[in-house]
């Protein structure tokens, strides 16, 4: 599954359709840009995706709470690939089709060569090149894609990249990050920071509160984008990161290091902070605030990330 989630704060009710709506276009023309695209059928629901009527149809008219249906052909990949626009992003959360609000839902079943696969998440496994030119295909095309959208200033065209939050490959319905692949953030740092608080224990997490990883992720940025970019190609345009898997070896075991990696982190940041942290600012001002606590985390996550960092540097270096 790729799962995709626009922009909600600043974002008008009127304009979120037509974000939706060229986000749609631009991921089924990047599936006709990589391949061939037979058998495009358009269905229509209201409730739920399982009661559609479907009929023939193309992509010129992409419309909210359809689901577009086409099979999808390349090399030795063929697969039956179906993109849902939910009319609620809420609604695919409320159907069991995603763990957290979403409002595009791109599901891949199919063969590669002799294997079978049920997810975009196996297909990057299966055959990584062709996978990952997809996934950069859509991104480009999000990139020069416009939308005419009010802001304070009027009005204005921004590129439909700048209004998605997320895109993440995952390899069922679960989105949180030690599921799902991230493939786009943005703002990158509150993004990263919503998804390392989900997999934060969480009787830690709540003493800084999501606000509170917020703040250690920003100041952390420097060292955890050198990190990000020892399992992925990273593409930071402003507030904007893009994570291309690398492909070898396979992109789901870069990713399961990479979640191990900030799962340990975090639990020892938050950990520490809150016993010898704690401890060593009682002794000197009798008294621990909000600030003070995350002064703490923010040094000890930093400092795990980079010492992770030059641990596999010198494991490189004693492989040569």
């Amino acid at each position: 599954m790729i799962g995709i989630r626009v922009f909600t704060r600043g974002i008008s009710a009127e304009e979120r359709p037509r974000i939706i709506q060229a986000s749609a276009l631009a991921i089924t023309d990047a599936f006709k840009a990589q391949g061939s695209v037979e058998n495009v059928k358009i269905c229509q629901w209201k409730w739920h995706p399982d009661a559609a009527e479907c009929k023939p149809g193309d992509f010129q008219q992409i419309q909210i709470g359809a689901t577009y249906k086409f099979k999808f052909t390349t090399g030795e990949i063929e697969a039956a690939v179906s993109v849902e626009i939910f009319p609620s992003p809420k609604l695919a959360e409320a159907i069991g089709a995603s763990n957290r609000p979403l409002d595009i839902l791109i599901e891949t079943v199919g063969w590669a060569g002799d294997e079978k696969f049920h997810s975009f998440y196996r297909l990057l496994d299966l055959q990584p090149n062709a996978a990952v030119e997809v996934i950069e295909e859509i991104l480009r095309r999000l990139a020069y894609q416009d939308v005419k959208i009010k802001t304070w200033q009027g009005i204005r065209y921004a590129r439909v990249e700048e209004l998605i939050a997320w895109i993440k490959t995952s390899q069922n319905y679960n989105f949180d990050l030690d599921n799902a692949m991230p493939i786009h953030y943005c703002p990158w740092t509150e993004q990263l920071a919503h998804d390392i608080y989900r997999i934060s224990p969480p009787s830690y997490a709540k003493l800084g509160g999501q606000r509170g990883m917020e703040k250690v992720v920003k100041n952390a940025a420097l060292p955890l984008l050198k990190y990000l970019q020892e399992h992925y190609r990273t593409r930071k345009t402003g507030r904007i990161l893009q994570l291309i898997p690398h492909t070898n070896p396979a992109p789901s075991h870069h990713h399961r290091e990479l979640v191990n990696t900030l799962k340990a982190s975090v639990q020892h940041a938050l950990k520490t902070a809150a016993s010898q942290g704690a401890k060593k600012l009682l002794e000197e001002k009798g008294e621990i605030t909000w600030e003070d606590y995350l002064r703490e985390v923010i040094k000890e996550f930093k400092k795990s990330i980079e010492e992770t960092i030059q641990r596999r540097k010198k494991l490189a270096h004693s492989d040569v």
